[in-house]
């Protein structure tokens, strides 16, 4: 194999390294995908299998990506979010009213939870 390209932005491929993927378990799973001994190679739950065709596309389900690009916005957002209430009392506030009713919301779901079993 000699090119493997993604469709998916969220997705990094370099096929300039010889060192081998690691998930982010440690352990190796069916799926998993890496470069060795200048093949990229696929593990099929049992071992490894070489791909041997000219080029291989990757990509991601659309609600994976979905909630990529979510979290991403939100992180981008919090953050934002954060920078200005180190100068705006007004928003400092308003985002420890947030934090409050967020707990209040918990308190009350469980609650609900233990009135319910």
């Amino acid at each position: 194999m000699t090119n493997i390209t993604s469709t998916s932005k969220h997705i990094y491929s370099n096929s300039n390294t010889t060192q081998p993927y690691i998930n982010v378990t440690g352990g190796i799973g069916a799926g998993d995908v890496r470069y060795y001994n200048n093949y990229f190679q696929v593990f099929d739950g049992y071992s490894w299998i070489n791909l041997t065709s000219n080029s291989a596309t990757i990509s991601m389900l659309p609600q994976s990506e979905a909630a990529i690009d979510w979290a991403i916005k939100k992180m981008s957002e919090e953050m934002e979010n954060e920078r200005l209430a180190e100068t705006s009392p007004a928003i400092k506030d308003l985002l420890n009213q947030i934090n409050e009713k967020q707990e209040q919301i918990k308190l009350v779901k469980s609650l609900i939870n233990e009135h319910t079993s």
